[in-house]
């Protein structure tokens, strides 16, 4: 009997190496798949997108620990990382191996960037943090939710000088086409109604407000630079109000980031620091009679509320809208 045991947990490992052979055999192999030190990762970086021409790449740990504030919480962070160059995976499970990469754009501005490979070298940038201005390293590292792959973000939380307190950590997956917080589960939130007001900044930034309902008339109020680009209208002007009828796949999509951000459990406020940067404001109606209210000023308060903003602002331009 012990022999049998023996012989089918041989047959079963036997199997399961051949299963993970088989997973690995479908990546495609890319440039990023080549890369093996810090100047192969650089030169590919500069010949991946001009938007990265300006990203200077270094790990978290290559900063030195007292040029920090709080270099305490540097040490620890830093005990508790490898020296880990960089983070290779296939997050949109397209069969091509992506990168995850730190560094910053200018000086003690740090980032983490995802390079995500669509095959025949066509790559694109994506931010993993979203706010200006960074000035302390942020760790990342790979972690697997239900074995799908994601990303740890580790990073000091309000400059506190106690480490048990001053840690954040974020969970990011790929979903939806974007990098956005994890969540187990989603919600089941019965959506009535979404309001979206964006405010403006110093300079051009986009002024509107969306009234979305999924079977009535929805509206769309231009106040400022919605169309510059496209059309010459006054800019002392309002661009106009228009309604339509929200396609309904568009609407149900809305719902379902709303249920998967799990929405009613977030802040109701964010604040992205620096001045003159665009605000706005996001109300949820629920057919309970509950609302959810979110201000945010940097419209970054998490990945995925940043995802739910831009698709948003899209239907401005993706709907049959009609001028009243």
């Amino acid at each position: 009997m012990r022999c049998l045991t023996i012989i089918l947990t041989i047959i079963l490992l036997h199997s399961c190496a051949k299963e993970k052979s088989t997973l690995k055999e479908t990546i495609k192999r890319t440039k990023v798949d080549s890369i093996s030190n810090l100047n192969e990762l650089r030169t590919f970086i500069k010949t991946t997108d001009s938007t990265l021409n300006q990203f200077l790449y270094a790990t978290p740990k290559s900063y030195n620990q007292e040029g920090f504030h709080v270099a305490k919480i540097k040490r620890r962070l830093d005990s508790m990382f490898p020296n880990i160059t960089f983070i290779k995976e296939d997050f949109d499970a397209n069969g091509f191996t992506d990168l995850i990469i730190t560094g910053a754009f200018y000086q003690h501005s740090f980032k983490v960037m995802a390079i995500m490979n669509y095959g025949n070298d066509h790559y694109a940038p994506i931010p993993l943090t979203l706010s200006l201005i960074n000035d302390f390293p942020i760790y990342p590292k790979l972690v697997y939710k239900d074995e799908i792959p994601a990303v740890e973000l580790y990073s000091i939380s309000n400059y506190a000088e106690n480490f048990e307190n001053g840690i954040s950590k974020t969970t990011l997956v790929y979903k939806y086409g974007r990098f956005i917080d994890f969540n187990e589960e989603s919600e089941d939130y019965q959506i009535s109604q979404i309001e979206y007001r964006a405010e403006g900044c110093f300079g051009t930034c986009p002024v509107f407000e969306l009234v979305l309902n999924e079977n009535a008339k929805s509206s769309f109020i231009a106040r400022y630079h919605n169309f510059s680009k496209t059309l010459k209208i006054d800019p002392n002007k309002e661009e106009g109000y228009f309604e339509t009828t929200i396609a309904k796949d568009k609407f149900s999509e809305l719902c379902e980031i709303i249920n998967y951000l799990q929405i009613k459990n977030l802040s109701d406020s964010y604040f992205a620091g620096g001045t003159c940067q665009p605000s706005c404001t996001l109300k949820v109606y629920f057919t309970d009679g509950t609302v959810k209210t979110i201000e945010d000023y940097g419209k970054s308060g998490t990945n995925g509320l940043y995802y739910l903003y831009r698709k948003l602002s899209d239907l401005r331009f993706n709907q049959d809208w009609v001028k009243l």
